[in-house]
């Protein structure tokens, strides 16, 4: 995230009331390393309030991993496995047209992206 979203990202720390902010030269990072708020706040979260476009296809994918690792499967040579699977197509394949609903709320964030990236050229 750019260097001025580190206020929406202590809003939303506070908020949930967990992850952690890294802070670099020029981003800021929130984190979640703790496996119950991920399987009790975060996914239930995102199946409510659904991404768009390759969010939602990254989300998914996570989400699967989440499940491998819920169920313990991770401690397996074939767990550990599927998760390293998993983690080459969310690093590999980001562009999914077919998943984009172009929503007001969708719209507005692209715009709003763009005139962060123009204000940094």
């Amino acid at each position: 995230m750019l260097i001025d979203s580190l206020n929406n990202l202590k809003f939303i720390q506070k908020e949930l009331k967990f992850g952690k902010i890294s802070i670099s030269k020029y981003k800021y990072n929130f984190y979640i390393s703790d496996f119950y708020s991920i399987e009790n706040v975060v996914i239930p979260l995102f199946n409510t309030f659904q991404l768009n476009s390759t969010k939602y296809s990254q989300f998914m994918i996570f989400k699967n991993a989440a499940e491998i690792v819920q169920t313990k499967s991770h401690l397996t040579y074939k767990g550990l496995s599927q998760i390293s699977n998993l983690k080459n197509v969310i690093n590999k394949d980001r562009y999914s047209p077919e998943n984009i609903k172009i929503t007001n709320n969708w719209l507005l964030g692209f715009i709003q992206i763009e005139i962060e990236r123009i204000k940094y050229i």
